[in-house]
């Protein structure tokens, strides 16, 4: 089993008491737990010409998943596959080569469409920050 296993869905968040549709990478440690350092996490997607970090990157309470929250529009800028990193401050822990994102997110689930939630995208992101 490899250390580590990702997921990319899209999904339906709370912000300040709003729900809005999002992009969530979870990176799961199948080893052994993630830790919190002084540096802050990060999740960061690479086409190799652009990047985009993720404007939320926590741990789990349970210290098994790495999270990267990406706005809804985040990723319409990157083309072809991408590698997707994630690590502390400056320091990548680990690196995901060659994803196909048409293929790889996972779409959002039927029971949570339902919601309505409007999407999170970078121009609510500012109201946010």
């Amino acid at each position: 089993m490899a250390d580590f296993s990702l997921t990319i869905k899209e999904f339906v968040e709370d912000f300040n008491l709003d729900s809005r549709q999002i992009i969530i990478v979870s990176i799961i440690n199948n080893t052994s737990k993630f830790e919190h350092y002084s540096e802050p996490p990060f999740v960061t997607i690479s086409d190799g010409n652009t990047s985009v970090d993720s404007f939320l990157a926590p741990i789990s309470d349970n210290k098994q998943e790495f999270l990267g929250f990406f706005t809804s529009d985040a990723l319409m800028g990157l083309s072809g596959n991408v590698t997707v990193s994630f690590g502390y401050g400056f320091d990548p822990v680990h690196e995901f080569p060659d994803i196909n994102l048409s293929t790889t997110i996972q779409p959002l689930d039927p029971l949570l469409a339902l919601l309505g939630a409007p999407l999170g995208d970078s121009v609510w992101l500012t109201t946010i920050l």
